[in-house]
Parts: C-alpha cells; structure tokens; sequence
C-alpha cells in the first residue's frame, strides 16, 4: 500500500499482517514524493511504484530493495507528469501518465515500448487518467478521472469501449481514482467523490456499489486505492479516514 503523505509503501500478508514498510522522503533511490500507485508482481517479481512527485517508477524486490528506476519530468516517450496508476502482467508495465493525458507501456525492466491517449473527450482521448488495471486476455482498464468513464482497450492499445458519466446513480462517477479486476473478472472502481466503490462486469454492467459516506466500518471517506489479494479479498485505501478496508466479495455478494 503507497502510503502517500508519509512518501513510503507498506506491505500486507494477504490475511492483512504487516510485513514491511520502506521508503522515506526525498529523490533518490528507495525515497519517494507522493508515491500513489504500487503494483505487486506475485510470487517473486517484487514491487512496483509509481513515484508521483518525483515523476517517475521504482522497482524493488520482495525485500524491499531497490532494483531500478526510470522516467523523468517531461512530455516525450518514457517522461512523466505526475504519473499516479501502474499495473504489471506478462513482463508488461502500463503507466497512467495522468498529467500528460496518456499511458505508456514499458517491458517489466523499464523499457518504453508504446504510448496512446491525449488530452480530450472523444474514444482513446483522456482527461487525467488514473488507475490502470489488466483483465486475464491483457486488455488494459483506463479510469478516465475526468471524463467520469472507464475506458478499454485490446493488446493493441486499440479503443474497445468505455461505460460511465457524471453524477452518484448506479455506474456513474465523481472524481474516480482507481480501478482493479477481482478474482471473478469484475472491475471495481473507486468512485473516489461518491465515497463508495463500484463493481461492474467486463462489459461495463452495473453489478452494485460497496459503501457509502462515513466512519463506520463499511463506510468511506474518500476511497482512493483498490486492488484484490492473492486470497481474493478486495482492499480498499480509505484516505479520509486514514485506514485499510478489506471485504470478501463473495461474502458481500452472499454467494
């Protein structure tokens, strides 16, 4: 978990144990600014992080040692601008590069290989994307923040669909930052501005809505993070309230 205003990252055993944390302030090497996107490579590729303030990705291994890093400030192929969302499948590294209105994909060791999206309302055009998530066939999963829309797109980066719009109904958004795919190929959205999450099948269905304002257990202020565990287990990073929430969707599904 990027644990953001303290510029370090805490790692869960997958029953939410503390494992370790590592990273402080600053620019260099296993230091971060903001850090706001990680992305877990099981059982042995390590972590990846996307180093929002410092403009760039870090790789560290299950220890926490730093591998590498790459990407500076700036528009060109492998430069970011304040990049937030990063997932990793198939020695594969997309970027939501949320500044420069686009994503990039790199190999698993940093090297830039594409980019797509600029700054717009139209199909494959993005206004600050965030989250970035990878179904079982590698097609990539854009939360397209300020179009209030999730975008799809094939191996190709090849427009697929897109579902969402402004406003709190069922499948629509306010201010979403993150997105994931559980163990059942749905997509949960965190619906950042409406305090909930969403879950919604691949095609863009709308399946419910987990949470609503609050401090209650169940409740949220302002979901910024979601991911799914090795166990199945849907975690959510509740910014407001300043803690980790963990549901088992199927539980909650009553299946």
């Amino acid at each position: 978990m990027a644990d953001s205003g303290n510029d370090r990252v805490h790692l869960f055993g997958a029953d939410g144990s503390f494992s370790r944390r590592f990273g402080n302030t600053g620019g260099q090497d296993r230091e971060f600014r903001f850090p706001l996107g990680i992305a877990v490579v099981n059982p042995d590729g390590g972590t990846y992080v996307a180093d929002t303030g410092n403009n760039r990705i870090q790789q560290f291994d299950n220890a926490g040692n730093h591998i590498r890093s790459w990407g500076t400030f700036g528009s060109g192929a492998g430069q970011f601008d304040t990049p937030t969302g990063i997932a990793v499948a198939a020695n594969t590294v997309i970027v939501a590069d949320t500044g420069n209105n686009r994503i990039q994909r790199f190999s698993a060791t940093g090297f830039f290989l594409a980019q797509f999206g600029r700054r717009g309302p139209a199909d494959g055009q993005f206004v600050l994307p965030k989250g970035v998530a990878l179904d079982a066939q590698r097609n990539i999963y854009v939360a397209d923040s300020g179009n209030d829309r999730v975008q799809v797109f094939d191996t190709d980066e090849t427009f697929v669909r897109s579902w969402g719009r402004g406003g709190s109904g069922p499948g629509e958004f306010k201010a979403m930052s993150d997105l994931t795919i559980d163990e059942d190929g749905n997509a949960v959205v965190a619906d950042t501005g409406n305090n909930r999450n969403q879950q919604f099948a691949l095609d863009g269905t709308f399946k419910r809505a987990i949470g609503r304002a609050g401090k209650a257990v169940g409740q949220f202020d302002a979901p910024i993070g979601v991911a799914v565990n090795a166990a199945g287990v849907l975690i959510v990073a509740d910014a407001g309230n300043d803690r980790v929430q963990q549901f088992d969707l199927k539980r909650a599904a009553g299946e």
